[in-house]
């Protein structure tokens, strides 16, 4: 069974988020007080990848 998010997409995606949320708060002085997330997988699910 193949993993996903592979390692190395899960890592991409964390620093990408990191940098995102470091951003705001330097631009903003403070961190947000809420995150969204929209995920959509339906391929992922249908293909298995």
């Amino acid at each position: 069974i193949r993993g996903i998010p592979t390692e190395t997409a899960w890592d991409i995606g964390r620093k990408a988020a990191e940098a995102l949320i470091e951003r705001y708060a330097q631009e903003n002085g403070e961190y947000p007080k809420a995150l969204g997330l929209s995920v959509w997988g339906t391929s992922t699910m249908r293909t298995g990848g």
